[in-house]
């Protein structure tokens, strides 16, 4: 069975967002931002790793090696846990996975994850407006095809964009299609464009 509570080792500005908002949402949760009480596995265990106390832990240090220490102590100990980490490059997305993490988020998966969410969810998107986006700098904006864009009729797969990233389209139904997807792009769709 897994457990309710959450632990939130980080010394970054996004740990310190999400403790806000595990605070306004008044989660059991601790947050940890010095981890060498931690580097034994009884320490762990006196949160409750392995014994079914903990659900998610957020690992958030800045240093890329104490998250894939942490990740793999707490594996070693715990494999029901939910584990989420964030990248901050492609290659130590494979890293962190194989130190056990269940999800690592990139720049571009909590982008796309944003916009699926602000159709899907629009009040869980605040979250992340409030904590990993404006900590990224990123700017979001959308651009709606009419009958003179450059992008009418074109695969969204195949559109290349110039320092910005594209997303993906909002069609005249209301649904989402993402940059990967074989799409050709009709008056009425909005593009869902980032930039830094």
């Amino acid at each position: 069975m897994i457990g309710e509570k959450i632990v939130l080792f980080g010394d970054t500005s996004l740990g310190d967002s999400i403790e806000l908002h595990l605070e306004l949402n008044e989660a059991n949760y601790i947050r940890i931002t010095d981890i060498s009480n931690y580097e034994e596995e009884e320490a762990l265990s006196n949160l409750g790793f392995g014994k079914g106390e903990i659900g998610i832990v957020f690992v958030l240090m800045e240093s890329l090696e104490n998250n894939i220490f942490l990740i793999l102590s707490i594996r070693a100990i715990d494999g029901d846990v939910k584990i989420l980490t964030k990248a901050d490059s492609e290659g130590d997305i494979q890293k962190l996975k194989l130190a056990g993490a269940d999800e690592v988020l990139s720049y571009n998966q909590l982008t796309s994850y944003r916009i699926f969410n602000l159709i899907a969810q629009p009040n869980s998107t605040l979250v992340l407006d409030n904590t990993i986006f404006t900590d990224e700098g990123v700017q979001m904006f959308e651009s709606l095809i009419d009958g003179d864009s450059k992008y009418l009729g074109k695969d969204i797969s195949k559109i290349e964009m110039e320092n910005s990233l594209l997303i993906g389209a909002i069609n005249t139904k209301g649904d989402f299609i993402f940059s990967k997807d074989n799409y050709i792009l009709q008056v009425g769709d909005i593009l869902i464009i980032a930039y830094e």
